[in-house]
């Protein structure tokens, strides 16, 4: 009898202990389950992170990129404005050079025609063109 019944605490001990293994077994399972959850969302997380960086750095780039063109368009239109001035203070010191020359001269000062007027419009166009290329090149 005291042998059948120290088997059977025995057995309910055992029972006992599986039902409680069994159990952590269970909340063990579920935690890893909740886990792997976690981890795929923070995986999608980070992924979606990493786009949002390239979509912001290809923006940023393009940015930059449009900021330089827009410098460079400035720097041309400066050398221009410069190269203007330029011309027309010596065109303006060519006029008073040609002018007083003639008055010591006391030559009476030829008249343009149209077409000469043209012709050094022209000129000046091709000057321009010229030292534009010559300074891009």
């Amino acid at each position: 009898m005291q042998i059948e019944r120290d088997w059977q605490r025995m057995v309910d001990q055992l029972q006992h202990e599986n039902t409680s293994l069994i159990h952590s077994l269970h909340e063990a399972m579920e935690d890893i389950i909740k886990f792997k959850r976690e981890k795929n969302d923070l995986i999608r997380m980070m992924k979606e992170q990493k786009e949002m960086h390239d979509i912001t750095q290809r923006h940023l780039i393009e940015r930059i990129n449009q900021l330089e063109k827009s410098k460079e368009i400035s720097d041309r239109e400066l050398d221009l404005i410069f190269q203007k001035n330029y011309l027309m203070m010596e065109n303006k010191q060519l006029k008073e050079s040609e002018s007083r020359l003639l008055d010591y001269l006391d030559v009476q000062r030829p008249l343009l025609t149209q077409v000469s007027k043209w012709r050094s419009i022209v000129y000046v166009i091709m000057a321009v063109n010229r030292f534009t290329k010559i300074k891009h090149d």
